[in-house]
């Protein structure tokens, strides 16, 4: 019977239990949408422009969302960036709040026809 290791994985002390996934208000949204439509991942300091132009601070953000959903990291070349972790997660929030990321397929015009 084989044993059973330890998982060399820290614990995530601001991840939310299993199973419920953080609801942000709607500035952090904002910003989830703005970085998902960048391609999920951009620099510290584009990051931390657009958190101050919606009033934010990216450090509380990052903090109060949870490493599993959006985090910081260093690339291999050394640079800092913000990544979206769990795009569907995103795509969820997004939608609650009205402000889903239309593909380049589907125009914003079409979609408010439909509804």
């Amino acid at each position: 019977m084989p044993e059973e290791r330890e998982s060399n994985r820290p614990e995530l002390s601001g991840a939310a239990p299993e199973g419920a996934l953080p609801d942000p208000p709607r500035d952090v949204v904002r910003f989830l949408a703005w970085l998902k439509k960048r391609g999920r991942v951009r620099h510290v300091s584009d990051c931390r422009r657009m958190c101050a132009r919606l009033g934010l601070e990216l450090d509380v953000v990052l903090k109060d969302v949870g490493p599993g959903c959006l985090c910081m990291y260093r690339t291999g070349g050394g640079d800092r960036v913000v990544m979206i972790m769990d795009l569907p997660w995103a795509d969820i929030c997004m939608e609650r709040h009205g402000l889903e990321v239309p593909h380049h397929g589907q125009p914003l015009c079409r979609r408010m026809e439909r509804e």
